[in-house]
């Protein structure tokens, strides 16, 4: 998996969403998406907090 390669994740809380997908916050305050295709997207800067449904 992509995730494991990378060294921007923020260790605390990364959440799993569906489809084996999870998403993260990055050193830099932004949110991040991983799957097992082996691709990190990122969607939002400037994130602070976030939680999912």
């Amino acid at each position: 998996m992509a995730i494991e390669e990378s060294n921007f994740i923020v260790v605390s809380n990364p959440i799993w969403i569906n489809n084996n997908e999870f998403a993260f916050r990055s050193f830099e305050d932004e949110l991040y998406i991983a799957n097992n295709e082996n691709s990190i997207e990122m969607i939002a800067e400037g994130v602070v907090d976030f939680k999912t449904r």
